[in-house]
C-alpha cells in the first residue's frame, strides 16, 4: 500500500469515527431530553 492509500484510510476512519461521536452526542441529548420529561 502506498502512503496515499494509508492517508486517505486514516482519514475515513477519522471520519467515522466524528459521524459516530455526534449520533451518539444526539441520542445522549435526546436521552437527557427524555429523562427530564420523565421527572416532570
Amino acid at each position: 500500500m502506498s502512503c496515499l492509500d494509508d492517508t486517505s484510510v486514516l482519514l475515513t476512519f477519522q471520519e467515522s469515527i466524528a459521524s459516530n461521536h455526534q449520533i451518539l452526542r444526539n441520542i445522549m441529548s435526546g436521552t437527557d431530553v427524555y429523562a427530564k420529561q420523565m421527572q416532570n
